[in-house]
C-alpha cells in the first residue's frame, strides 16, 4: 500500500507550528488535476523571523513541493515548481512574483538541478541546509534533509525522509 507523504508531512507542520502557520495539503491549482504539495501561509501578526531555522525563510505565502523521501531533485523539479508557482500566482491574481516564495524540500539535490536553459537558479546563496535564490523572479528555497540539523523544528520535515542521517 503506498504511503501519501504530502498530508503526513502537512500534519507534522501543523501540529509542531500550528500557532505560527495554516497548512494546507495537496492544493488545487486552477482547473487542470495539478496539485501543489503544500501551500504555507504565516498567520496574521507573524514575522518568519519569529520562526525557527529553516521556517525562518518563509514569504508570507509560500508553495513548497517535496521531492519524496528517498529521491534526489532534478532540474524537472525545480522547473514543476516554477510552473506551480506560475499557475499559482495566475489562479490568485498576485501583483508580482516576490508575493510567493517557494521551497522545494529532498533528501538531496542533483549536482546540474539548475540549468541556465532550464530553471535556473539565480544568484544561490548557501544558508546551512538550505539554499537561497531566485527561479524567473520567485524567491526559491531549496531545503536538503540530508543536511537538515536535528532540532525539534526541524522535526517535521525529517519525520518524511529515509535517506542515511548521521544522528
Amino acid at each position: 500500500m503506498p504511503v501519501y507523504w504530502h498530508p503526513l508531512l502537512a500534519q507534522f507542520i501543523e501540529q509542531d507550528l500550528g500557532q505560527y502557520l495554516s497548512v494546507e495539503a495537496e492544493l488545487p491549482l486552477g482547473e487542470m488535476p495539478l496539485r501543489a504539495d503544500l501551500l504555507l501561509r504565516l498567520r496574521a501578526g507573524v514575522s518568519a523571523s519569529q520562526l525557527p531555522y529553516p521556517f525562518c525563510f518563509l514569504g508570507a505565502t509560500t508553495l513548497a513541493e517535496y521531492a519524496g523521501p528517498e529521491e534526489a531533485a532534478t532540474e524537472e523539479e525545480l522547473e514543476r515548481l516554477e510552473i506551480y508557482g506560475l499557475l499559482f500566482r495566475r489562479h490568485h491574481r498576485l501583483a508580482t512574483r516576490a508575493e510567493l516564495t517557494l521551497w522545494l524540500i529532498a533528501s538531496r539535490f542533483a549536482a546540474d538541478i539548475s540549468n541556465p536553459e532550464g530553471a535556473y537558479l539565480e544568484s544561490p546563496t548557501e544558508l546551512g541546509a538550505v539554499r537561497r535564490g531566485m527561479l524567473d523572479r520567485f524567491p526559491v528555497f531549496l531545503v536538503e534533509l540530508e543536511q537538515l540539523p536535528l532540532s525539534e523544528a526541524t522535526l517535521p520535515l525529517l519525520m518524511v525522509h529515509k535517506g542515511k542521517r548521521k544522528w
